[in-house]
């Protein structure tokens, strides 16, 4: 029936099976240990990398078997692996961007930051082919080493270090090359000699991207690289950024959409994320809340509707600093029976959700 099951529909064991097992058993185990984060051990390299060259030295018939060679080349696929964290105030995230918030309280002398965040290339496997090579990191900064308001009018130099190192933010600033993942992370450290007080929020964005270059089992030169971001936000007031969904994603046959801002599988809820640096006495409240508990799905040109039934969470209050805090939207529950012999469209209910920001300002002169 197949190049792998007999005409009965069982499977083969013998001949060439038994060399797919053997490479499925290694590309399984392989792809478990990276998506965990981890390192592959020697002796993993050496399976994987004896069955590629075992592979490539098999009579050419071998190669025309589909199942084998794509299995193959999911086992090259697995190369190279790149992840990368950073590390701030005990906290670890694996997330693209870090926030580091400096405020000027009018005291003289130099602003530096408390909280210096450590990058740390956690994982790098290299291409199978080419395993005597290496990555390099660099640093680079948005504005070239100065902090900016939006609209360009003002301007605060600072300096960056990393392991006690200056950075040139005027150009690309070389880290260092590896070939492994790091023993230490590289730190930053934020200084600024003359802080001054301005009427808006300056900032500027450095980032840090770790680069690789292969060629491929095809002789072609590939590149791989991996970015972190810290976004360096100077202000002399309260700050706040409150991000709302642009849109609810509420996938086919679904019971309840997420109360998050975000779903497991990456698609948007009702909740929402507050990043704030508040003084004492200063607070935030938000507040996601339906037009109506009860509303309907509609597509264009059609009678056919998904009905839907709500209910409001409680606002969510902030203070203190908060990085991308979750804040939760209202429920939103679907009937089975409604998805039931409607066709398939796309189905909306516009402004069905308002987000409402309450900003308290507690300073003695606001």
């Amino acid at each position: 029936n197949s190049y792998s099951t007999d005409r009965h529909g069982d499977p083969f064991t013998g001949g060439i099976w038994t060399l797919y097992n053997r490479y499925l058993t290694l590309y399984n185990d392989a792809k478990k240990t990276i998506n965990d984060g981890k390192p592959l051990s020697d002796q993993q390299l050496d399976d994987l990398k004896l069955a590629t060259d075992e592979y490539e030295m098999l009579l050419p018939t071998y190669h025309d078997v589909a199942e084998l060679y794509d299995l193959i080349q999911q086992i090259y696929d697995l190369f190279p692996a790149v992840k990368s964290t950073f590390t701030a105030n005990g906290t670890t995230s694996s997330a693209q961007t870090h926030e580091m918030m400096l405020r000027y309280d009018g005291s003289t002398g130099p602003l530096e930051s408390k909280e210096d965040p450590v990058y740390t290339l956690t994982q790098f496997e290299q291409y199978l082919t080419n395993p005597d090579g290496q990555g390099t990191l660099t640093i680079t900064s948005e504005n070239g080493g100065v902090l900016k308001s939006s609209d360009g009018t003002f301007n605060l130099e600072y300096a960056l270090t990393y392991n006690g190192k200056p950075a040139d933010l005027s150009t690309v600033t070389e880290v260092g090359n590896y070939a492994a993942p790091m023993d230490s992370g590289v730190a930053l450290h934020v200084k600024i000699d003359n802080p001054q007080e301005y009427p808006v929020t300056l900032t500027d964005k450095v980032t840090l991207t770790f680069t690789y270059q292969y060629t491929d089992r095809l002789g072609i030169l590939r590149e791989v690289t991996d970015q972190k971001t810290l976004n360096i936000q100077y202000s002399t007031n309260d700050m706040y950024t409150v991000t709302i969904p642009a849109e609810v994603d509420i996938p086919w046959g679904t019971p309840a959409v997420s109360t998050a801002f975000e779903d497991e599988s990456g698609n948007n809820g009702t909740g929402y994320k507050v990043t704030c640096n508040l003084n004492e006495g200063s607070s935030l409240s938000v507040q996601a809340a339906l037009a109506s508990t009860d509303f309907a799905l509609t597509t264009a040109g059609t009678s056919e509707s998904i009905a839907c039934t709500g209910s409001n969470s409680a606002a969510g209050n902030f203070t203190g600093k908060q990085v991308e805090a979750q804040g939760a939207g209202p429920s939103i529950s679907i009937a089975a029976d409604e998805w039931k012999n409607i066709p398939v469209a796309a189905y909306r209910a516009e402004d069905q959700i308002t987000y409402t920001v309450d900003y308290t300002d507690g300073s003695a002169t606001p």
